[in-house]
């Protein structure tokens, strides 16, 4: 079937009114943006106010320590992409390989990466709340020795009551999948008999290791149970305050704390448990997670629905592990204050 091609008069009318509607919509876009320009003073202005009212007030949440600036969310991006990096589960030929590819002497190289790891690890565990070296830039040098001075100080303060770190928080942490460390420590220990010379998470995952499964601990269990380790800019909603009253309060919103069951915790950090607008991390990802950040704070709600054999023993287990007056040594105001709240 074939279409007979219009005459020249009905191409020239068609064409004509082709013209005639596009010159009618460039006059109505021209109408348009001649609104638009009319009042091009007052529109700037009001772009200025709200401009202005904002970047107010995300400074005074800033100075309260509620809000994070760019640089921050990228310094604490870089530092857990380094983290993770570190961390990363490879076995000793892998990491040979990628160790030489970075040191120029080889006999050294497997020794210097283990060391960085280790350097890695330890920031990462020390404390990752403190603001980052790079503010230091914009300082005179007045302002950096006392801002050195008081860094110095403050640390040699930590240091004072700082304690070794248990085996368990410390499998939970290196994890990247951040598993129980109670479960963790069980197939540590089976690690720790087998013959093997892998790293003991590569062993567990990838190697002679990924098939071991405890009656006491199943694998389904320990890749279950998780800890969520929340982001500085996550823990800003657990930020806690002490007002006027000596109450302890949220920052977020002034409420003061309350350990009734009439709370739950949720992605935006307690909420009532009548809110059923706000998800929780469990229904978010679809598995048991606990939340914590990764300064040790946790949250006693999600502990309670998970194993309770784990709620009382899995914080302060060097306590309980101590037998007569030995049990003094792991005694303290943090270790009474954990069991009381569980």
């Amino acid at each position: 079937m074939s279409y007979e091609l219009p005459p020249k008069e009905k191409l020239r009318e068609i064409a004509a009114r082709q013209d005639a509607k596009e010159k009618e919509i460039r006059e109505t876009r021209a109408r348009r943006s001649s609104k638009c320009n009319q009042l091009p003073n007052e529109q700037e202005a009001a772009a200025e106010i709200i401009q202005r009212n904002y970047r107010g007030y995300r400074e005074r949440r800033e100075m309260r320590g509620l809000g994070l600036s760019a640089s921050t969310r990228w310094f604490d991006a870089i530092q857990e992409a380094r983290y993770r990096n570190s961390t990363q589960p490879m076995s000793r030929d892998e990491r040979a390989r990628h160790a030489s590819t970075h040191v120029s002497t080889p006999g050294n190289c497997e020794a210097r990466e283990k060391w960085k790891r280790v350097g890695q690890i330890a920031k990462h565990a020390e404390n990752d709340d403190t603001s980052s070296d790079e503010d230091i830039e914009d300082m005179n040098p007045q302002e950096r020795d006392v801002y050195l001075r008081r860094k110095r100080e403050a640390k040699a303060e930590r240091e004072k009551m700082a304690r070794t770190m248990g085996i368990e928080y410390f499998l939970e942490m290196v994890d990247q999948k951040h598993r129980y460390g109670s479960s963790l420590r069980k197939y540590h220990k089976v690690w720790q008999e087998s013959d093997t010379k892998e790293n003991f998470f590569y062993w567990l995952d990838f190697g002679s290791g990924k098939d071991v499964d405890l009656p006491e601990r199943p694998r389904t269990r320990l890749d279950e149970e998780r800890v969520r380790y929340l982001s500085r800019e996550e823990r800003q909603k657990y930020l806690v305050q002490i007002d006027d009253d000596g109450m302890l309060c949220w920052a977020k919103n002034g409420q003061r704390i309350s350990t009734s069951p009439e709370w739950k915790d949720s992605m935006e950090g307690i909420v009532p448990i009548t809110d059923n607008t706000t998800p929780t991390w469990r229904n978010t990802t679809g598995r048991q997670e606990i939340s914590a950040s990764s300064s040790g704070s946790e949250s006693d709600s999600d502990i309670s629905v998970g194993s309770s054999e784990d709620a009382s023993r899995y914080v302060n287990q060097e306590l309980h592990d101590a037998k007569g007056l030995s049990k003094l040594k792991h005694l303290s105001a943090n270790t009474i204050m954990n069991d009381l709240l569980r």
